[in-house]
């Protein structure tokens, strides 16, 4: 994955792209950074009341995130 900083503008696009609250919430969790520090930061999950079976994602979506990862010098093996 990959830690941002997000501006006000940019959490209420993620918030819009995400569905939330309708569909995904925010939380707080910890991740590890690239020095390796343990890094308080936000991140999106279905909402309990959402859980749906396995949907697989579009070939559009895999290309977006494939590109993204590949603009941060990322591995897509697993992403395949």
């Amino acid at each position: 994955g990959a830690l941002f900083d997000v501006s006000q503008e940019g959490w209420s696009l993620l918030k819009r792209k995400e569905g939330a609250p309708r569909y995904y919430e925010r939380f707080v969790t910890t991740v590890i950074d690239e020095q390796g520090m343990l890094t308080p930061a936000f991140s999106y999950r279905v909402r309990a009341e959402r859980v749906v079976p396995y949907v697989r994602p579009t070939k559009q979506y895999l290309e977006i995130v494939r590109h993204g990862l590949r603009r941060l010098g990322l591995c897509t093996d697993q992403l395949n």
